[in-house]
């Protein structure tokens, strides 16, 4: 599986100019860096496309990207102001070679009750069974966690307000099954991922 890491930094013009507000506005600023993919019937296939929301830099403000494809940088520039900055590379196979990684992820993580219903878990304790149980799925094992900045993500879609409780679960892993590993993280852990929800940020632990 071939993944494409990409930075986007959005100087405070490029944000009043794409209108960045809030997760749904940079969703659909990154959902417009790609092309929409159809199968034989004609439908949209799923775009397999995540997101983080890193905050403001000296140089702007970054958001990291993880996807199948590469993204088209001309769709967000400006022909005439230089106000956004796209930088994008393939993952090299070998980087998933080795056995200990360090972490950080922003997730939602929840339960189901009966009927389907999402109750969001809010406690450490409860976050860490979630991760732990996510990481058992997905080949790995978390052999060092943090856990901070429980908090809710409260924003607008059109006329929906929507809330997802989340959580920043950081710190060491360790890879049990390289292929289920390597497709977690080109999938996403959890749910929420149009909102900028559940990339995995990898480096290697020397």
């Amino acid at each position: 599986m071939q993944l494409h890491a990409t930075q986007l930094i959005l100087t405070p013009m490029a944000q009043v100019r794409l209108k960045i507000t809030d997760p749904y506005s940079i969703h659909r600023v990154v959902m417009d860096l790609f092309p929409r993919r159809y199968d034989d019937q004609g439908m949209e296939l799923p775009s397999n496309i995540q997101w983080v929301d890193c905050g403001e830099r000296i140089f702007g403000r970054e958001i990291r990207i993880l996807s199948k494809v590469s993204p088209n940088i001309q769709e967000i520039k400006n022909s005439t102001i230089d106000d956004v900055r796209v930088t994008t590379n393939p993952i090299p196979e070998s980087f998933f070679d080795k056995e200990c990684y360090r972490f950080s992820l922003v997730a939602n993580p929840f339960v189901c009750k009966l009927g389907g219903k999402r109750v969001p878990i809010m406690d450490e304790l409860g976050i860490g069974r979630w991760i732990e149980s996510k990481a058992e799925k997905s080949g790995f094992m978390i052999i060092e966690k943090e856990i901070d900045k429980i908090r809710p993500l409260i924003f607008n879609k059109g006329k929906n307000k929507i809330t997802l409780h989340t959580a920043r679960i950081s710190g060491v892993l360790k890879v049990q099954d390289k292929e289920r590993f390597v497709e977690a993280v080109g999938r996403g852990i959890g749910k929420g991922r149009a909102w900028g929800l559940g990339l995995m940020q990898l480096s290697i632990k020397c």
